[in-house]
């Protein structure tokens, strides 16, 4: 009885609205987990094994991964930073630790700006 309340099934409840019956509308999925012993799942294979062309595809996309994540490391040291100079608009990716002196000779530069601005 505790299975058909849980997972339905054909028997009715227990409960009417009026003089209908109603059915039980559980479903029948369980989630199931399995202890695994690593020594016994495991094998290990040599690497000649392995075909030169599986290989080269691991060894592409370790380099692949490898340069992403050095991107993302540099990325993660710069900013980008708008200057409004004159009737323009400039974006400027600098350096977080750069200095106040450093970012102003690139702003300049990138500007072209031959002149230093009284405020700056």
């Amino acid at each position: 009885l505790e299975v058909i309340k849980t997972f339905g099934g054909s028997k009715f409840k227990d409960s009417q609205v009026g003089t209908l019956k109603l059915y039980s509308m559980s479903n029948a999925y369980m989630l199931m987990y399995r202890k695994i012993k690593k020594e016994k799942e495991l094998f290990k294979i040599e690497a000649n094994e392995v075909p030169e062309s599986l290989m080269k595809t691991i060894e592409k996309e370790a380099k692949f991964k490898e340069q992403e994540e050095e991107r993302r490391r540099i990325l993660a040291k710069m900013m980008t930073i708008t200057i409004y100079y004159k009737d323009t608009n400039k974006n400027i990716v600098v350096d977080k630790t750069s200095n106040l002196e450093t970012v102003k000779e690139k702003v300049m530069k990138d500007l072209e700006v031959v002149e230093k601005p009284e405020n700056c």
